[in-house]
């Protein structure tokens, strides 16, 4: 487009009297309120350049800046990352790099404030500043309106635009709810889960006549049956729901495919985990076989759910015989009562708070792990963790990383750790490195990550002090407006708007007390690079006494301060791979070959069970560890011994003990003496610490071993003089 025409276009679009500064930083602002929305037309149409530049800005003077795609407009500016920076850039201490315009598609996208709090003081802020907002028409062939808040015409319409934003969101939603509790009131399906057992009945009509069980629950018969089997057999097993969950696990318990008739609708708000015949297939080509129980909290929710006996819950509100029932009510109530934390009628289930009260208090561990927060697997698309209080004899409860397959529940555990073993593992090099400067430039070094983040920290306080002027002229208005109106009015009908002020200078005043408590928080804590310089000197300066000045809240507080991540992999049952990623970009990241100590424990697999038991009664202790690579020979023993099958120890076959054929492969690897490693021992370094980037360990030879229920190796081992047997 020629400079005449987009000149005619701008004559056309803008108000004789309306001038854009075009000379400026402009900044769209583009946002919808969910993930969902970013791919749809409203999120491309907010971020096309085309109508900037066609009222005539310049293409290196628009800042686009699309971090709030997705984000909810009810949060406050500072809460939003790209809001919150833009303020910054209006605030900007050159005023050449000052934001003057901010262009939006509708004064929607800006806010959606029930109170009026975060509108006002961005207008505040604007007035001040200078800055115009452009707000496009519905075609973005045009310019809607261009608000001037030096305007008490413009301040009155923006505020009012944010009022109607707001009041579309709770109209809205407001019918939505009203609708929708007036059918869960009525004993309806208003959405969610389903209950296991359970179908919704989505004909209204049968016959040509209303169905009186539309949108009720309506058993569901294969799967009603099974329910009431797991609640049956709960009470056989004395309430043990541990044990129900084993069991299920070790035969294989599967709720059948659904059939042709329950819609598509449903089908998606199964509760339960498809299992597929061919998991390897594309999605839509997997052919489900059935449904399982993924996890204890999932049995323990279907047993204690009170749908099972025809009552339906919705929002604390029961309604008692709403559908058919699908379990004995006898049985039901024995799960209840020792599952559920409350009784049916609403009130605390005394026992049930007095059981679980007593076991925290009994297993609460008084031991920290440090890297809580930290420790992660190797394949964290893989698998997943979770911390477990394990009860020892003399030493309390004691911490365990415990780790697990994504969707298979903590009860298939992969891989269990002591965590105080990793957390000393851990601090044995953390202290090293503190205690140790890099180089002699290190504190060079930091003052470019320091430069950096005391940018951004500065930045912030600015945000911050913006925010805090802001409010404070809009409390002075607002007094003056008060003091106006008592001096003039003192009629009755005025009471109401002195009302309406007070009520907005309160709440002006507990936003204003926030803002100043964050922002002295900012200037007396300092940038997280100053915090690990001075922790560093701390530590070099204390030397060997660090344990005696440093506290177990201390450590807690630097493991936050200084660790990205530390990463897990398991390379054998006795053996696995550490690695930490700091955050001090000055610390490249370190890896060590440890070796674990303690019984692995691993739950024993389908195929592994078969393999013991065709071949543990005649086989080798070699072809046994060959055929079972992950199982020590004492291990099979005792699952033998489960399975009710016996064999004849053979000579010399208890000398490989303490370790499977893997664990030996690792020690083949890294020329290690089997009789220097004992579980009684502990976790111990195998390898000295090595940074990643300057030489990694050797890679496992046992590289199929991603964890401990994988298929078994059909590999030949060759023992090493020193390990046969």
């Amino acid at each position: 487009m020629s400079a005449s025409e987009r000149e005619q276009l701008r004559t056309v679009i803008t108000p004789r009297e309306e001038q854009l500064l075009l000379e400026a930083y402009v900044q769209p602002y583009p946002r919808v309120s969910t993930p969902e929305q970013m791919k749809n037309m409203s999120a491309e149409m907010q971020q096309d350049r085309r109508f900037w530049l066609l009222c005539g800005w310049p293409n290196d003077l628009i800042i686009m800046d699309t971090r709030d795609l997705g984000i909810s407009g009810r949060l406050r500016m500072e809460e939003r990352e790209a809001f919150a920076d833009m303020i910054a850039r209006i605030a900007d201490p050159d005023p050449r790099r000052r934001v003057r315009t901010i262009v939006a598609a509708n004064v929607s996208r800006l806010f959606r404030d029930r109170w009026g709090k975060e509108y006002s003081r961005f207008m505040e802020i604007c007035y001040t500043y200078g800055v115009k907002v452009v707000i496009a028409n519905k075609t973005r062939t045009g310019i809607e309106h261009i608000y001037d808040f030096s305007k008490s015409s413009d301040v009155e319409l923006f505020r009012r635009k944010c009022e109607e934003a707001w009041s579309f969101i709770e109209n809205q939603i407001g019918m939505m709810h009203a609708l929708k509790d007036e059918l869960g009131y009525s004993g309806c399906w208003v959405g969610g889960g389903l209950p296991t057992g359970f179908m919704v009945d989505l004909r209204e009509k049968i016959n040509g006549r209303e169905n009186p069980n539309y949108k009720k629950y309506v058993p569901y018969p294969s799967w009603a049956e099974r329910v009431a089997r797991l609640q049956v057999r709960y009470r056989e097993l004395g309430g043990n729901v541990n044990e129900l969950y084993r069991e299920l696990e070790r035969t294989g318990f599967l709720f059948p495919p659904l059939d042709d008739r329950v819609p598509k609708e449903l089908r998606g708000r199964i509760a339960i985990t498809e299992v597929y015949e061919n998991p390897d297939a594309p999605k839509d080509q997997r052919i489900i076989k059935g449904y399982k129980i993924a996890s204890l909290h999932g049995l323990t929710c279907i047993l204690r759910n009170p749908a099972n006996i025809g009552h339906y819950v919705y929002k604390g509100i029961i309604l008692y015989n709403n559908h058919p029932a699908i379990v004995d009510y006898m049985d039901f109530i024995y799960a209840f009562n020792r599952l559920s934390s409350t009784n049916l009628d609403g009130t605390p289930n005394t026992d049930y708070l007095e059981r679980s009260s007593s076991y925290v208090k009994q297993h609460k561990s008084v031991k920290p792990a440090f890297l809580r927060n930290h420790i992660r697997p190797a394949d964290e698309a893989t698998y997943t963790y979770f911390i477990e209080e394990i009860a020892s004899k003399g030493n309390g409860d004691i911490p365990f990383y415990t780790f697990y397959l994504r969707g298979s529940g903590p009860r298939l555990t992969t891989y269990k750790i002591n965590a105080l073993d990793v957390d000393r593992l851990f601090l044995a090099r953390f202290v090293e490195r503190l205690q140790t400067p890099v180089a002699e430039k290190e504190f060079d070094n930091f003052l470019s990550q320091e430069q950096a983040e005391q940018e951004a920290h500065q930045r912030r306080l600015t945000e911050i002090q913006v925010h805090i002027t802001a409010t404070k002229s809009l409390m002075e208005k607002l007094k003056r407006r008060l003091t106006l109106l008592t001096e003039k009015y003192k009629e009755e009908e005025e009471e109401d708007l002195v009302t309406e002020i007070t009520r907005a200078y309160k709440e002006h005043k507990l936003e204003l007390q926030r803002l100043q408590a964050e922002y002295e928080t900012l200037v007396t804590s300092g940038t997280d690079t100053e915090k690990r310089r001075s922790f560093k000197k701390l530590m070099r300066d204390t030397g060997e006494a660090w344990d005696e000045v440093v506290t177990q809240q201390d450590i807690i507080e630097l493991v936050e301060l200084f660790v990205r991540k530390v990463s897990l992999e398991w390379v054998s049952p006795q053996f696995f791979r550490l690695t930490i990623y700091w955050k001090d970009n000055e610390w490249e990241a370190d890896r060590a070959v440890c070796f674990k100590g303690g019984f692995p424990a691993p739950m024993w697999s389908e195929a592994e069970t078969a393999i013991l038991k065709e071949y543990y009664a005649t086989a080798s202790g070699q072809e046994l560890m060959n055929l079972l690579p992950l199982r020590t020979l004492p291990s099979m023993k005792r699952q033998a011994r489960k399975m009710g099958i016996w064999r004849k120890w053979r000579k010399n076959e208890a000398k490989l003990w303490d370790f499977c054929l893997r664990d030996l492969e690792q020690m083949e690897l890294y020329q290690v003496d089997i009789e220097h490693f004992h579980w009684r021992e502990g976790a111990k370094l195998v390898t000295p610490w090595q940074t990643v980037e300057k030489g990694d360990v050797p890679i496992s030879n046992g590289t199929d071993i991603q964890g401990r229920n994988l298929p078994s190796s059909s590999m030949s081992y060759v023992f090493s003089p020193v390990c046969q047997s």
